[in-house]
């Protein structure tokens, strides 16, 4: 019990975090980003990306609890909002960053996003 409410804790605080580490990150400038703001919007999608990895991990533990569609929609929530952010800060770079980000950062993107695709499969099997 104790575990649920941490968790519940925990994502109320990251959620309340999370539009101030965006607003950090700047306004976006069309393709004119610079190593500085890149650097910055990578360490967000960074930090997006550990917590849709740890929510998967949160939804998959209560499987088969009653706080299991609760988990669930968070991680996916979580999961979105990492992807939107990557692509956000993709279409911001030319092509040559773009390919170097793409290198760095894609295959993690790639993982997040098929253990989302593995948690709705376990999700619509229940």
């Amino acid at each position: 019990m104790a575990a649920a409410w941490w968790g519940q804790q925990h994502r109320v605080l990251w959620r309340a975090a999370c539009p101030q580490q965006r607003r950090a990150a700047g306004p976006s400038r069309g393709l004119a980003l610079s190593a500085g703001e890149l650097d910055q919007k990578m360490g967000v999608v960074n930090d997006l990306f550990v917590e849709a990895r740890e929510l998967i991990a949160d939804a998959l533990d209560s499987q088969g609890s009653t706080y299991f569609e609760d988990d669930l929609d968070d991680a996916q929530h979580a999961v979105k909002e990492c992807l939107d952010e990557y692509e956000s800060m993709l279409s911001q770079l030319d092509e040559k960053k773009k390919g170097e980000v793409t290198r760095a950062m894609g295959m993690k993107m790639e993982q997040v996003s098929a253990l989302d695709h593995a948690l709705s499969r376990a999700g619509a099997v229940r």
